[in-house]
Formats: C-alpha cells, sequence, structure tokens
C-alpha cells in the first residue's frame, strides 16, 4: 500500500500535533506492507494520485489545511473540538468563518477520520454529524524516552540548568483559552499559604513569548496575586530535560476545562509523577480512575487537592505512581501505528 503522510504546519512542531506526526511516522514505517512518503502540504493534488491513502495528520478549523478537491482516498486526524466547543475563547471574525465553513465541506468529503479520543469522536459526530463508520478513535502516546528514572541516573546538570526546586508543580503546554492556567495561578497562591517553599515550573515556548498576549496577561496575573518570585518560566524544553522534571515534581497538573487527548498526563504517568487533572472532556479516558481529580473550575478544589499530593506519605505516593505506570502502559506509539495501518486498508478497500 502507498501512503503519503502530509507534514504538519513548521508552528505546530514543537508539541501536540508535530510530536504526534513525529511518533506516529517514526512508529508506522517499521510495519511491512506499507510504502511510505512524506510530503509537504499543498492545496492543490495533482500528486496525490500516486497514492492509495493521503493521510492529513493535522486539520485547523480557520486555516485552509485540507487541499481543494481530492484525487485519491484521504484520511485526516481530528485531534481535538476546542474552537468550536468553546468559541468564545477562540473568536474566529469574518475570514476565519468562511475558512472554518470551506474546511468543513472538504472534511466532509474526507474518506476517514481519526479521532484521538472517544470524546473528540462524540464531538465530531454531535456538531458536524459525520458518519460513525468513516470515523475511528485511535489514541496517542508517550514518546518510550518518557520513563521513571532512578536517583542515581538523574541529570544533575537538569536540576542546576532550571534551578529546580526540592518541591515543584509542573505544567507543560501551550497557554490557550482551554488551558485554564489563570485557575492554575489561583489555586497555586493558596498552595503557597500552606506550602511557602513550592514553586510551580511552566514549560512551553509561548510562556517566554513577550510578544504573546496571553503569556503578558499571565504575567500580569502572577503580579497582582505576588506570586511571579514563586513561578518558574522554563520555555521550550528538550525530551532529555523534560523526562527529568517529570521525575522530580512533585505534582502534575493539567488544569484544561477541555482536551482532545491531554498527552504530558500520559507523559507525566509515564515518569512516576501523580497526576491533577479535571473530569472533563477526553481527560478520564486517558488518566483512567489513576488521576486525582479535581474541579478544575474551582481555584479552591484545585489547591486543595494539590495540597493533599504534596503531603502524601511515601507509601501512598508510590501507590499512585505504580497505578499511573500502569495506566500509561495502555499506550504506545506501536499500538497508534497498527491501529491506523488497519484504518487504511479499511479505507483502501472501499
Amino acid at each position: 500500500m502507498k501512503v503519503a503522510i502530509i507534514k504538519p504546519p513548521s508552528a505546530n512542531n514543537n508539541r501536540g500535533v508535530g510530536v504526534y506526526a513525529e511518533s506516529l511516522i517514526s512508529a508506522i514505517s517499521n510495519l511491512s506492507g506499507l510504502d511510505l512518503k512524506i510530503i509537504e502540504f499543498s492545496r492543490f493534488s495533482s500528486g496525490f494520485n500516486k497514492f492509495d491513502i493521503v493521510h492529513f495528520p493535522y486539520f485547523d478549523f480557520f486555516f485552509l489545511t485540507l487541499p481543494w478537491w481530492k484525487r485519491t482516498k484521504t484520511v485526516v486526524t481530528i485531534h481535538d473540538m476546542t474552537p468550536i466547543i468553546l468559541p468564545s475563547g477562540f473568536p474566529k471574525g469574518i475570514k476565519g468563518e468562511i475558512k472554518w465553513q470551506i474546511q468543513r465541506s472538504l472534511l466532509s468529503i474526507s474518506d476517514g477520520i481519526i479521532c484521538v479520543s472517544e470524546s473528540s469522536k462524540k464531538d465530531l459526530q454531535t456538531l458536524l454529524g459525520y458518519p460513525d463508520d468513516r470515523t475511528r478513535v485511535i489514541y496517542e502516546a508517550a514518546d518510550s524516552i518518557y520513563k521513571r528514572i532512578d536517583d542515581r541516573n538523574l541529570d544533575r546538570n537538569v536540576i542546576n540548568d532550571f534551578k529546580l526546586p526540592s518541591k515543584y508543580i509542573l505544567y507543560v503546554g501551550d497557554i490557550n483559552y482551554n488551558k485554564n492556567l489563570s485557575k492554575l495561578f489561583e489555586s497555586f497562591k493558596t498552595v503557597l499559604m500552606q506550602e511557602p517553599q513550592t514553586k510551580l515550573i511552566l514549560v512551553g515556548s509561548a510562556f517566554v513569548n513577550d510578544k504573546l498576549v496571553e503569556a503578558i496577561k499571565l504575567r500580569t496575573l502572577a503580579k497582582n496575586l505576588g506570586i511571579v518570585d514563586d513561578i518558574i518560566y522554563a520555555g521550550k524544553v528538550s525530551k532529555e530535560d523534560l523526562v527529568v522534571m517529570y521525575n522530580l515534581a512533585s505534582v502534575y497538573v493539567q488544569p484544561s476545562i477541555y482536551e482532545g487527548f491531554g498527552l504530558p498526563v500520559v507523559e507525566a504517568m509515564s515518569c512516576g509523577c501523580p497526576v491533577i487533572c479535571g473530569q472533563n472532556s477526553s481527560l478520564p479516558e486517558v488518566a483512567g480512575n489513576v488521576a486525582i481529580y479535581a474541579d478544575v473550575t474551582d481555584a479552591r478544589d484545585l489547591s486543595k487537592k494539590m495540597l493533599a499530593i504534596l503531603n502524601l506519605s511515601k507509601n501512598e505516593r508510590e501507590l499512585i505512581i505504580k497505578k499511573g505506570l500502569d495506566q500509561a502502559a495502555k499506550f504506545s506509539w506501536e499500538k497508534t501505528a497498527k491501529e491506523t495501518y488497519e484504518f487504511y486498508q479499511k479505507i483502501s478497500s472501499r
């Protein structure tokens, strides 16, 4: 089978979509019977007809990321429906609305759609009415580099470079509206009243972008809350460094009000880090009965759950860690690649 996977726009290569595409390509390249090519995106599909399947691992609601017409069977991965579920947080304007209608029309003629969670699939079908028989849920996974490291093998340079404290709360990702970071800041303020030595470490390139409106707002909020000196903006971090950060973190917090999958949750569990998240969207699918669930819209409840994790006994913490490792093991890129290839075959045979 000849398959082309379209490279996502370079702006999405750091996390999320870029990680998905890179990991899928790496894993699926090892499968036999697949002639795989990685090609650049083009709105004109003149070269697509030499493939059995063309897979678009990225879909944007307000930018044109699908070709104007298709000359072969296509598969599209939908990571989430965030801008449609939370329109007030993602204003599209007139141009965005026009592009959304075009994208919606192009999506409707795709031969198959991969959703990265049952939650995303349900949202897709509810909001767009996409037929069930052309949709499949195929979960993402953490890179195999994310694993628990014993103290002897920890890279001490990472601790020194990022000035990692003995006790800290970790967040990894973007700063979009759905990430609900204002509540994380508010709840962290309460945590400091009882655990003043605790720091909040934020990983993601957006946090150190001084021109980004959301980043400016967060820094202003931190100043107003009086927690500026208690936050470390780590910026973009390599996988190797992030593994150490997860391993040493007291707790990983995903305060999102909506997620399509929630990859950092799996990464954190894979590294033996307890997780707190909301019981919404895809997060219960990913975290199972392992995460500590909080009402992420309530700063008091979120701070209460963080303090509970910070004050666990050694045995209680080890129990949560073990359950997390078992939960994370349910997801693998080998499994994702196998199921994706099976979906290609299903679509191709029609």
